[in-house]
């Protein structure tokens, strides 16, 4: 039920205003970039040419985002309407430098100092999605192989690898200020994934 405070996290099930705010999967920034290259027929370089490169493909998709939003939540139920999805108070600047090495990040992704506990009876002057969560990138790549084996019937071999070059793309840090790990990244995204397939065609 969209209209359940349980199902969705909302602070005041009373005043739906305070939840105007960017989605929780917006993502202010994406690039893409897709390539094909399909190798011209070969007529040349005897078993080589005919065998190997001939009816060779090569593709992939490149994606790079600037993170997702995410919401600062205090745990408590400081507005007494029975759930915990209230928001904190602004103390300060949720911001911290730049330039710090990731492993700074992980262990604190915000100033997690910027935020206080609300006065019982309100649910906190922290808007949601106030924040965004470090962006990715990820290469995807496919190899792809036709061996003729009729005129009319085809064994095509496929190389797939997802995240390709196994890069790191972090979660987003823990939002929970009752939670030991708040302001802390805990997890990333998958590593590499590689697969291979065969499809006969006729």
């Amino acid at each position: 039920d969209m209209f359940n405070p349980t199902a969705v996290a909302i602070a005041d099930s009373n005043n739906r205003r305070v939840e105007r705010a960017a989605s929780d999967f917006d993502v202010r920034q994406v690039f893409v970039a897709s390539w094909l290259w399909e190798v011209p027929r070969v007529r040349r370089w005897g078993w080589v040419g005919r065998s190997l490169l001939d009816g060779l493909q090569a593709n992939g998709i490149m994606r790079a985002d600037s993170g997702t939003a995410f919401t600062v939540t205090s745990g408590r139920d400081s507005n007494f309407d029975g759930n915990t999805n209230d928001r904190p108070d602004w103390a300060g600047d949720p911001s911290l430098p730049r330039d710090r090495t990731r492993d700074q990040q992980i262990l604190k992704y915000f100033n997690t100092a910027a935020f206080k506990a609300a006065p019982d009876g309100t649910i906190g002057n922290v808007g949601r999605s106030i924040l965004y969560g470090p962006g990715s990138v990820s290469f995807n790549l496919g190899l792809f192989k036709k061996f003729r084996v009729t005129e009319r019937h085809s064994v095509q071999f496929r190389a797939e690898l997802f995240n390709a070059f196994n890069h790191t793309n972090l979660s987003n840090p823990n939002a929970g200020m009752n939670n030991t790990n708040f302001g802390r990244i805990l997890g990333s995204a998958g590593a590499r994934v590689v697969q291979f397939g065969l499809k006969y065609a006729f």
